[in-house]
This record gives structure tokens, sequence and C-alpha cells, in this order.
């Protein structure tokens, strides 16, 4: 009967189809990759230093949506990059991310509004790019902090977790093996 052999072969894409998919996610044996960025952690903690005349860059929890982002930032100023932060689960933009703006004072204007506050991920970089200068750190490589001597700390960090592999990203760091989608600590 053809509607019987139709069902079949629907029954049989169906399954393989499952089976493509089955196989898609274990292929790199069942890792799920989470992308986070420095300034999505609580901080309790959170050194209180004053921007440099160089940081440009903002964390804004929440962007406004797309419609209202560029009339809602253009009050502050000129902006360079909207970077929204991934959502690990819906695997989609978020409402959170990273502004920088074309000038110190644009940003400035942001955070003293309350809009956003000075981005850890861009002093923490820039601490790392500035070795032996003054930076937003005093000269604190906060990289070498959070891998820890011979990597100990992160290594430590992933056995907690569970993790097979914990990768530290950004802007000069691991970017030939990097699949980040931000240049961003």
């Amino acid at each position: 009967d053809g509607d019987d052999a139709e069902g079949r072969a629907r029954s049989r894409s169906l399954h393989r189809d499952r089976r493509r998919k089955s196989e898609r996610d274990s292929s790199d044996g069942g890792n799920i990759t989470v992308e986070l960025h420095v300034d999505e952690l609580a901080m309790p903690n959170r050194p209180q230093v004053k921007p440099a005349p160089s940081d440009r860059e903002v964390w804004v929890d929440p962007l406004p949506d797309k419609e209202e982002e560029k009339d809602w930032l253009d009050a502050f100023g000129a902006v360079e990059e909207v970077f929204r932060v991934m959502n690990s689960q819906t695997r989609e933009t978020s409402e959170r991310g990273y502004v920088k703006f074309v000038s110190h004072e644009a940003a400035q204007q942001c955070v003293e509004a309350g809009a956003g506050a000075w981005s850890e991920s861009e002093r923490i970089l820039l601490s790392q790019r500035s070795k032996g200068s003054r930076s937003a750190y005093c000269g604190i490589s906060i990289v070498s902090l959070i891998l820890g001597h011979r990597g100990e700390s992160i290594t430590a960090v992933k056995d907690t977790i569970g993790a097979k592999t914990l990768a530290l990203r950004g802007d000069g760091l691991n970017a030939e093996n990097s699949a980040a989608t931000s240049s961003r600590l």
C-alpha cells in the first residue's frame, strides 16, 4: 500500500536524521563549548580602579533592543562596536554585551549615567599587552593570576568543574587555536 510505504520511508528518514544529529553531537565526544566573558562573572571583590584615559569599552547589561540600540547609544557618543554575548543555552545573541565607544568621554558618559560599567576585559587585556608599563591594575598580570604558576589555577578550576578542556581566550591569547567569537577575555 502506498501510504504504508510512504510511512516507512518517512520513518527511515527521521531515523537517519536523528542518527546524523547524534553523530554530529558526539563527534567531539559530546563536549559542549561555553564561551564566558570576564565581565559576566560576579566580582564581589572587584577592585575600584579609576578609568585610564585609554578606556573606551563598557559592559552593558541590559543592552536596549536592536531597534532602539542606535538612538540609545548615540545619546552617549559615537560607537565603534557593539558586541552582544551569546546566550550559552539558546546559542543566540543576548541582551548583554560590550560597547566600544570612539572616545573615552563617550564611554565615561555611559558609565556615569549608570547604563554600564567599565570593561574589565579591556583593562585586563591592556595590562597584559603593556607589561612593565603602568596599567589599570598597576602592573599586575591578571592573566597570570587566572592561569596560576604553570597553569595550576586554571587546571584546578577545570578539574573542579569536570571539564575536559578549559581555555583562556582573548586578544593576543592563543588566537591561532581560538574558536571564540570575541577578542575579549
